[in-house]
């Protein structure tokens, strides 16, 4: 099926700034950058890989070729590079305008709580992207800072859910994300607020740091997540406080009636665990009687555990299924990828998202790769009799735009 004139509602990714070549890299006419600097920002490490690495991979060896088709010029790593930057330093809103169009792009969803050079504003966005977006909150931030400066559990407490209030209300969020699989990962507890300050006040009686204060973004050859934080955050106290907060926020979740997102899969450098972070690590607390109401997002289709997010999605009636960093992270293995989440996961819950971050072609690659790899597995769906073509069609409207568009009201 050829997929490429669908329009593309991108639910899942984080800000970038528009006039900078890489999240953590300098301005694009900045000495010194060469293909490298470009083509690191593909990898799934905080640690810059080697060259040799990231050059050898399918996937970048793929995004060369169909770039250089782009932009008229031979796949070449250098000489895309000179051509890319040329581009995209005389007119970085033109050259995002031309990988939105040829990816058809016209909404999408930022987590504006990840890592990034400096701060990028949201007019900045507004000013550089050529579609409309929506944003989404990442609780951390405000854990973290709780964590840092520990002020009275209940005045905590307060302070968490009025940035959650604040974040729906003022700045109109349309869902709220946790990306604990990073601290304590994903088997959360749920805790009777007793516990949970008990916990707390024993946190705030330690002498032993708890985390870092938030800090300046991290360098080009700084972790984005420290080893000394993760770890800590792995004591029995740290873990309860980190669950409670985690579904007091599932609760305003509900009561805001928006969807809540959690990090699953894949994650990036050397010191996070993926295992815990497997989506099947989540039944606990998807099972709760007072949570089952809650809308819940299954970010990154648990890549590389799809079958199992699909398995929750079907299991589950308020489960829904993010496929943002497998596509494009898997590479050649998109087309079986997203088959293997069809074996249970319904199709009105999956929704496409690129996880994009840093660089504008990542945003571009995946939606372009998507619908090539989407409409492999929807044809091998219909040559089987498993689908009609009608069918599949409707499927691939709903997956790449429908979906989204209905769980987080985007036409509201």
């Amino acid at each position: 099926m050829d997929l490429s004139r669908l329009k593309v509602v991108d639910g899942f990714g984080h800000l970038f700034d528009p006039v900078r070549s890489g999240e953590r890299g300098g301005l694009v006419a900045d000495a010194g950058r060469d293909f490298y600097s470009f083509a690191r920002e593909w990898s799934v490490a905080t640690f810059h890989p080697t060259r040799d690495r990231m050059e050898e991979t399918v996937l970048l060896r793929r995004v060369v070729r169909e770039l250089a088709a782009l932009l008229g010029c031979e796949p070449d790593p250098e000489t895309l590079r000179s051509v890319r930057d040329q581009r995209y330093l005389a007119d970085p809103r033109r050259y995002i305008q031309e990988l939105w169009s040829s990816a058809g792009i016209e909404m999408m969803l930022f987590d504006t709580g990840s890592p990034t050079v400096g701060e990028v504003s949201l007019d900045l966005m507004r000013r550089n992207l050529p579609c409309e977006f929506r944003t989404i909150h990442r609780i951390e931030a405000a854990i973290h800072e709780l964590l840092a400066t520990t002020p009275p559990f209940h005045d905590g407490l307060r302070a968490f859910t009025d940035s959650i209030d604040r974040a729906v209300l003022e700045d109109r969020v349309v869902g709220l994300k946790s990306v604990g699989s990073y601290f304590t990962g994903l088997d959360v507890e749920v805790f009777d607020e007793s516990v949970a300050k008990r916990a707390y006040e024993a946190l705030r009686a330690s002498t032993d740091p708890r985390i870092k204060p938030l800090g300046p973004p991290p360098g080009p050859d700084e972790p984005i997540f420290t080893e000394s934080a993760v770890r800590h955050l792995v004591s029995h106290d740290g873990k309860i406080v980190r669950d409670f907060f985690f579904t007091v926020a599932m609760r305003k979740a509900l009561e805001h009636d928006i969807p809540f997102l959690i990090h699953t899969g894949l994650g990036g450098g050397p010191y996070y665990d993926m295992n815990r972070a497997h989506p099947l690590l989540l039944h606990d607390v998807l099972a709760d009687d007072d949570l089952r109401p809650v809308k819940v997002v299954i970010v990154h289709g648990g890549y590389p555990w799809p079958e199992e997010s699909g398995y929750l999605a079907n299991h589950f009636d308020n489960v829904y299924v993010d496929i943002g960093e497998m596509f494009p992270m898997a590479g050649p293995g998109m087309t079986r990828r997203f088959s293997t989440l069809l074996e249970m996961a319904p199709t009105n819950k999956i929704m496409y998202g690129s996880d994009g971050f840093g660089i504008p072609e990542i945003f571009w690659f995946a939606a372009v790769q998507g619908k090539r790899a989407i409409g492999s597995a929807l044809d091998e769906l219909i040559s089987d009799e498993w689908l009609t073509e009608r069918e599949a069609w409707r499927i691939a409207e709903s997956i790449f735009s429908a979906n989204a568009r209905r769980l987080y009201r985007l036409d509201n």
